[in-house]
């Protein structure tokens, strides 16, 4: 590349705030970076989520790179939503969609295939909540993982079961996750809670919810090593199912104190900004009010 054009060959790691544990790069970013720099034919880029910067980094490292922002589909949403909704068969919203989150590729997605699945050629008549639209992407991918692992259910009784396994499933490794307080699994512990409820069927029921894209088969580094391990796809979904699972069964946020502790100094980032968004809709409640700030 450099010989032929004149260019550095460039090395792009993507989404640092994705590998589990998000500090692992604290100590391997500038080692990495160390590396590369040696050989001025090469070039070192990489990317991650703004509210996880400062777990990646505690702030001297970025001097040494150009910063930039991603504006995503920023100043061109229109056209963007246009794009998505006419490859997904969706006829154009009735009403300008105002949200932010339609700036960022993988939202516009997940809503997209959402209401795929459930409103076919109808699309979307209003403005809906975050919560909302995550809700309905959960239950249509439940509902597609249901019905290729049970592909002869002839009743609604049978896909019911079905469905009613495959979200212990997504639970169980959800209250792995939010008990290790980390963000991924190792295949190996997932396999054993998925086999745990629906017996020989574990591996094939893991397969389907990775091809559905609720999860994501990866190498994550777990427990100081690097091994075969499962994660949310989409990490400000991921950060909403943590969330979700914590606010099971709890009627007030407000009269929670072990909640609100958690909220204010063990959960991440990603999580804190889900709340943020999730307890007014939810419970009517500011995340500000609640931590007492």
């Amino acid at each position: 590349a450099s010989s032929l054009r004149g260019n550095r060959f460039v090395i792009f790691v993507d989404a640092l705030n994705e590998t589990v544990p998000p500090d692992f790069w604290r100590t391997y970013l500038p080692a990495l970076r160390a590396a590369v720099a040696r050989y001025s034919h090469v070039a070192l880029a990489v990317s991650c989520r703004d509210t996880y910067l400062d777990v990646v980094d505690d702030g001297s490292e970025r001097t040494h790179y150009v910063v930039e922002t991603h504006p995503g589909f920023v100043g061109r949403e229109v056209e963007a939503t246009q794009r998505f909704f006419e490859h997904y068969g969706l006829p154009a919203p009735r009403i300008p969609i105002l949200m932010r989150q339609f700036s960022v590729t993988l939202f516009l997605r997940l809503y997209c295939e959402s209401l795929q699945h459930e409103q076919g050629a109808i699309g979307p008549v209003g403005h809906e909540g975050r919560v909302k639209i995550f809700e309905r992407y959960l239950d249509s991918k439940i509902d597609s993982v249901s019905r290729r692992i049970d592909a002869s259910a002839a009743s609604n009784y049978q896909l019911t079961n079905a469905k009613t396994l495959v979200r212990a499933v997504v639970d169980a490794i959800l209250d792995e996750m939010a008990s290790r307080g980390s963000e991924g699994v190792s295949i190996a512990r997932a396999q054993q809670l998925t086999h745990e409820l629906a017996g020989d069927h574990a591996a094939r029921l893991i397969g389907v919810l990775n091809d559905e894209g609720i999860l994501s088969r990866e190498r994550l580094y777990v427990d100081g090593h690097s091994e075969d391990g499962v994660r949310i796809a989409f990490q400000a979904f991921a950060d909403y199912l943590l969330l979700r699972r914590r606010l099971t069964n709890i009627i007030d946020p407000r009269t929670d104190a072990a909640l609100i502790e958690w909220l204010r100094e063990e959960c991440s980032w990603g999580i804190a900004e889900a709340a943020a968004v999730t307890l007014p809709e939810r419970f009517g409640v500011e995340l500000i009010d609640l931590l007492g700030h």
